[in-house]
């Protein structure tokens, strides 16, 4: 092998222009052929090994009717990813106008969400239980509003905000700040790659890809 790779290199040295030649086309023919087949993204889209649930509840709705509520979304989300793959599931219900608004998404008492947690080495991907979640949620609860989201500190990273398109609108009219953002949110559902639309306030719209 020493004496075929020594003669192999004699022969490129010998002939500078072909192998490089050769060695680009090489390299042209494999990204022609691995390119089409390749997804680009600015951020790479990679399992986080959880999702969260942004749930809002009628208005007005008791702190233990909201429970209620988020005990059979609970249920359903048992009902859907596989006890092997299920590490722990964490709810927080709610929201107090204090100092720790801050450290949460719920606005009020009929707020709240919901964060799955997987195992390790789930054998199913946290997208794909994010999507079975959400369709069985649509089916099974059509008037509860929600919103399905990758671990929100990925996009906290990438974005700042809890979700890939947040929409802030300002206003001192709080019913048309509402009914602006209820139109916005119809409008941004249509769009193909938009999954779900939430309004946690009445002035923020957030949506998932």
């Amino acid at each position: 092998m020493l004496n075929w790779y020594e003669l192999l290199a004699k022969r490129a040295m010998q002939r500078p222009g072909l192998t490089a030649g050769a060695i680009c086309g090489g390299v042209v023919l494999v990204l022609a052929m691995t390119l089409p087949f390749l997804g680009r993204a600015y951020f790479p889209r990679t399992d986080p090994g959880q999702f969260v649930i942004d749930v809002r509840m009628p208005s007005g709705t008791r702190l233990e009717v909201s429970n209620e509520y988020i005990a059979k979304v609970e249920n359903i989300i048992r009902g859907v990813v596989k006890p092997a793959d299920l590490d722990m599931i964490v709810s927080n219900i709610g929201g107090y106008p204090d100092l720790s608004a801050i450290y949460t998404t719920n606005a009020s008492m009929d707020t709240a969400f919901v964060q799955v947690s997987l195992k390790e080495h789930h054998s199913i991907g946290s997208y794909a239980y994010m999507q079975d979640v959400r369709e069985r949620l649509s089916a099974k609860c059509p008037n509860l509003p929600h919103i399905s989201r990758p671990e929100a500190r990925r996009w906290r990273r990438q974005s700042g905000t809890a979700c890939p398109i947040d929409i802030q609108v300002s206003s001192m009219d709080m019913d048309g700040a509402y009914a602006l953002a209820k139109t916005l949110s119809q409008k941004i559902q249509t769009m193909p790659n938009v999954s779900g639309v939430y309004i946690p306030r009445i002035w923020i719209i957030q949506a998932s890809l």
